[in-house]
């Protein structure tokens, strides 16, 4: 079945009607380490394009007001910012929910109609600042027998306490690259590969709150 995870992007569109637009999109193989380094690839080319940035001649920053981009671009520059840096072959397993409620109904766009098993990511580039925050659409427990979850449905989590679910990334931080072997050391490349995607995501966007997050989607609000 895979690491069933859904990503949900809002941003300034040029679309006269709108003026934001969500692009949403279902991906098969998209979890820890991985969804954080997806989520820098996006907060980085928004970043890298300034305000006046362009691409094909249109202004394409996410976060600015003034941008010229329709929705089909929004959906497509999501959909290339989490094909970047991705393991070969996992890209393909990302699905537009935009296009499936296009053709199936609005219900496809909804955070809480998708099957879902390793969390969302959220960004809302439409404010003062730019916010983000990773949920699990059900209360996630770490064992089936906890009585208290981890993370409680729809509960707002940064980076760093999202990757808490998947690795310890601390867990080589003191250990002498002398004393790994091999497996371990590509370990801990790995995970320090992570550390500094969720130090760079810190410095550049703002961890969204409960309030911020249930103005965006009041009917998950119980």
């Amino acid at each position: 079945m895979g690491q069933r995870h859904q990503i949900f992007v809002k941003s300034y569109t040029t679309e006269r009607n709108l003026k934001t637009f969500t692009a949403a999109f279902h991906h098969q193989w998209l979890f820890g380490g991985t969804a954080i380094q997806q989520l820098r690839n996006m907060l980085e080319y928004n970043s890298n394009m300034g305000k006046y940035g362009q691409l094909n001649g249109k202004y394409t920053q996410l976060s600015s007001h003034e941008n010229m981009l329709t929705p089909d671009d929004i959906v497509k520059i999501v959909d290339n910012c989490f094909a970047m840096n991705t393991p070969l072959g996992y890209h393909s397993t990302m699905i537009s929910l935009n296009k499936e409620a296009a053709e199936y109904g609005d219900n496809y766009l909804r955070p809480d109609y998708q099957d879902n098993n390793d969390g969302q990511t959220f960004v809302d580039f439409t404010g003062d600042k730019i916010k983000y925050c990773f949920t699990f659409p059900f209360d996630k427990k770490e064992d089936k027998e906890d009585e208290t979850p981890a993370a409680k449905c729809w509960e707002p989590l940064s980076a760093r306490d999202y990757i808490k679910h998947y690795y310890e990334i601390q867990e080589f931080a003191d250990k002498n690259s002398d004393d790994l072997n091999e497996t371990d050391t590509n370990d801990k490349i790995f995970l320090d590969k992570i550390k500094a995607n969720i130090e760079w995501i810190e410095e550049n966007a703002e961890l969204m709150t409960q309030e911020e997050f249930f103005i965006l989607y009041p009917e998950l609000k119980s």
